[in-house]
């Protein structure tokens, strides 16, 4: 381990329609338009293909692609079509991603926050459920929930 403090480091989020707590009457009728046809969970800045208009994370298509160049001379999508270009997803998918809302990733530890997907980067660094490392001094080792740190110093 370094000892330099620990940092946030941006995590990919794996969250699963499952795992969305409101709207819950809208979850059933839209899934297949808020889930990644590549990685199956909710999107994660959205992108689709101009011509079947599937939906990927911009991540995991960035990916396929990177992939895919390795085996075929022409750009495809994962679903075939020729020539593929994607485009930020239609508008309707962003407004239903913004609309829904998610537990923290503490949940598990105490943290009873409900959260935007644009709202968890911001809350992990804040969280006070947030595991992190001491950095009172340079050899302690010592993890603990930051609302809980200060009581270790």
């Amino acid at each position: 381990m370094s000892d330099k403090p620990a940092t946030w480091k941006k995590t990919p989020l794996y969250l699963t329609v499952g795992d969305i707590r409101e709207p819950k009457e809208l979850m059933p009728r839209v899934e297949g338009m808020i889930t990644c046809q590549i990685c199956l969970m909710v999107l994660q800045e959205p992108q689709e293909c101009d011509k079947c208009q599937n939906q990927f994370c911009k991540a995991c298509v960035a990916e396929w692609l990177t992939r895919q160049r390795s085996f075929y001379k022409s750009k495809e999508c994962p679903f075939r079509c020729r020539d593929f270009k994607q485009q930020r997803s239609h508008k309707f998918v962003r407004q239903m991603l913004a609309e829904l809302k998610f537990d923290c990733p503490n949940a598990g530890l105490g943290c009873g926050k409900l959260l935007e997907l644009t709202q968890f980067e911001g809350h992990e660094r804040e969280c006070m459920y947030e595991v992190e490392r001491c950095t009172a001094y340079q050899h302690c080792k010592v993890e603990r929930m930051r609302h809980e740190v200060l009581s270790h110093i």
